[in-house]
């Protein structure tokens, strides 16, 4: 069944025909829906900004990186990899925009809505 939100939003939903999500524990996605696709797109925007945002911060340090250089390139590493179709960035990324993980780490309360937001969407294509 389509949301009706997104078919408001969305009005060429309300001819789509739903197609069934398979992902494994590694989120790979193999079929995947015109709701999965529009969340995709909606994710690569939130990411894009996450990546110019992390771009401004120096130093520091979290459980998996040594530094927000570091993070920040690793980040642009894997948003081109999950761009390029390799849907197993999704659990790195779902990792790293926890709450409380890399990018509250680094970013702090500057980009906790932005990370939420990120984190939920993740959450949502990593089920």
């Amino acid at each position: 069944m389509i949301n009706q939100d997104l078919v408001r939003t969305f009005p060429q939903l309300q001819e789509a025909v739903p197609v069934t999500r398979h992902f494994s524990k590694t989120c790979s996605i193999k079929k995947s829906s015109m709701i999965d696709e529009i969340k995709l797109k909606h994710l690569y925007n939130l990411l894009d900004k996450a990546k110019t945002i992390s771009a401004e911060y120096k130093g520091g340090y979290s459980n998996t990186f040594f530094s927000a250089e570091d993070f920040h390139s690793t980040l642009i590493e894997s948003i081109i990899k999950l761009k390029t179709g390799d849907y197993s960035q999704i659990n790195s990324l779902w990792n790293w925009f926890a709450p409380t993980s890399s990018w509250d780490d680094f970013i702090h309360l500057d980009g906790i809505v932005l990370g939420n937001e990120i984190f939920e969407l993740l959450d949502e294509l990593n089920k």
